[in-house]
């Protein structure tokens, strides 16, 4: 029989052949995540556990995963890395808010798919306060001064979660440093205060006294007023 010639598969075509079996994941070693986009729960990005992260996850998943994957020059994006940099910890304190990790703009020389994930991510998740990106960091304490989690107790996390776009908004002030840190133990004096609307703590703002701020946090706080009984 006569020879019948055949061109060779391409290169491409091998490779698939050899895996098509067996789950190829081609990994990067970098210092953020393992970029894999064909788990089931899409790009396995730093900080995607975080409320931040599954902000993300939820509303912009199609968008990171097509960033996931490292270029084939075996660089990574540099919007993943700032994406996953704000998801880990976007947290300010005092009037810090451009030092979040979340304050970034892309560069001028980013890809149009890698805009679209940052657009996506900052309308979705980083202006709104209640996805839990760019942040005030309140730091909680007990009546004896000493330093915890508000979000040890049902009455700190109501207040963070219910009143998170007045604490962002008043992150400098008296009333968010003093009275809702003070409910780190909802039995203290301070806080029972700032639940009653009773506080004396201002809010002291740009060197200024700011009346928007006490009045708009007395008036979510008291939403929690169950949960801080």
């Amino acid at each position: 029989m006569p020879h019948t010639w055949r061109p060779a598969l391409p290169a491409v075509c091998v490779v698939s052949l050899v895996c098509g079996a067996f789950a190829c994941n081609f990994l990067v070693d970098n210092k953020f995540s393992t970029y894999d986009r064909n788990k089931d729960s899409g790009c396995s990005f730093a900080g995607r556990d975080t409320t931040c992260g599954a902000c993300m996850k939820q509303n912009c998943s199609a968008y990171i995963d097509t960033i996931c994957l490292p270029p084939g020059d075996g660089g990574t994006s540099t919007v993943l890395q700032q994406l996953e940099a704000c998801a880990s910890d976007g947290g300010y304190t005092g009037d810090a808010r451009a030092s979040s990790t979340c304050s970034f703009t892309p560069a001028a020389n980013v890809s149009d798919i890698e805009q679209r994930a940052y657009t996506c991510v900052h309308d979705k998740c980083i202006v709104p306060a209640e996805g839990r990106c760019l942040y005030c960091k309140v730091g909680g304490k007990t009546q004896d001064g000493t330093p915890i989690d508000l979000h040890s107790n049902a009455c700190g996390t109501c207040l963070l979660d219910k009143c998170a776009t007045q604490i962002n908004s008043c992150c400098d002030t008296q009333i968010v440093a003093q009275s809702i840190a003070s409910c780190g133990d909802p039995t203290s004096s301070a806080c029972q205060s700032l639940i009653a609307g009773t506080t004396t703590d201002g809010g002291k703002k740009d060197g200024g006294e700011s009346s928007e701020c006490v009045s708009s946090i007395l008036t979510c706080a008291k939403t929690c007023a169950s949960e801080c009984d």
